[in-house]
């Protein structure tokens, strides 16, 4: 009986001590997506007047793939409303007094990732987004590398996509 307390006491004290570990596809060692290349963007921000403060974070990791990123340029008035980008020529509206405060943010995640993209055209990479809102994140992928993905990743919504305008989840996979 003593020996039986004192096994049963050193298990516990291992249950105790022993970290509890939930199975998550994103936390499994094989999960085809590596997170220290991702870069943290967040769409409200991005659509709060921060497409530029976002880019230029973005400039060191996208002058990886392209030789010299092109300058961006915001246009912002404020009494009217509204919110544009400038960039190689091109103006992108993001918001005024007419767009939804949804649609800001949908736009601007758009805009980002399309200004982006256009710069790496001749190249094998794509700048993709992965989940969205407030958790968006953008990673720099080839070809094979997004497929591997999406072979490899059960969960649609966890797939890279490039962002769209069509509603309902804006190019996100379900």
């Amino acid at each position: 009986m003593r020996l039986g307390m004192k096994l049963l006491q050193k298990l516990l004290l291992v249950i105790l001590i022993t970290p509890l570990t939930v199975k998550s596809e994103v936390g499994e060692a094989n999960y085809p997506i590596d997170f220290d290349k991702t870069i943290n963007l967040d769409a409200e921000n991005l659509g709060e007047l921060g497409i530029s403060e976002a880019y230029e974070r973005l400039i060191p990791e996208l002058s990886k793939y392209i030789e010299k990123p092109e300058p961006i340029k915001e246009i912002i008035n404020s009494s009217l409303p509204k919110y544009e980008v400038l960039i190689s020529g091109i103006k992108y509206k993001v918001y005024d007094q007419s767009t939804s405060q949804l649609d800001s943010y949908v736009n601007a995640q758009y805009i980002f990732f399309k200004i982006v993209n256009i710069q790496l055209k001749d190249t094998k990479y794509k700048f993709y987004a992965l989940y969205g809102w407030n958790d968006l994140q953008g990673i720099f992928l080839t070809q094979e590398e997004y497929e591997h993905i999406i072979n490899s990743i059960k969960k649609k919504s966890e797939w890279p996509y490039l962002p769209t305008l069509r509603e309902p989840h804006y190019g996100q996979a379900h």
